[in-house]
């Protein structure tokens, strides 16, 4: 299963996705991580993002405050699904994460 497993995740573009020297792009139609999520979990991706990102802060894995720049770099919010209108303009001005140099 395995095999088959990496197989699927090479078709899906998922290669490298635990490679954290390289820049993680979730800018809504812009970045390729965000279009790769969005192609695996659908036009709801966000909250799944946002359900991850609570799990990671949740079980101390991540500071509030990464927690918060994992979610907005995402378009969303801890608290709910989406960011108002400015934070979103704001995030589609944002550069890549760099995980290496994550706060």
């Amino acid at each position: 299963s395995a095999v088959v497993g990496g197989i699927m995740g090479h078709h899906r573009h998922l290669n490298d996705l635990k490679n954290t020297s390289l820049p993680i792009d979730l800018r809504e139609n812009h970045g390729r991580e965000a279009t790769l999520f969005e192609r695996t979990f659908g036009p709801g991706w966000q909250h799944v993002w946002r359900v991850m990102v609570k799990g990671l802060h949740m079980e101390s894995l991540i500071s509030p405050k990464q927690a918060q720049g994992l979610a907005q770099a995402a378009g969303a919010t801890l608290d709910g699904d989406e960011a108002p209108m400015t934070q979103r303009s704001r995030v589609k001005n944002q550069k890549p994460i760099h995980l290496t140099r994550f706060p």
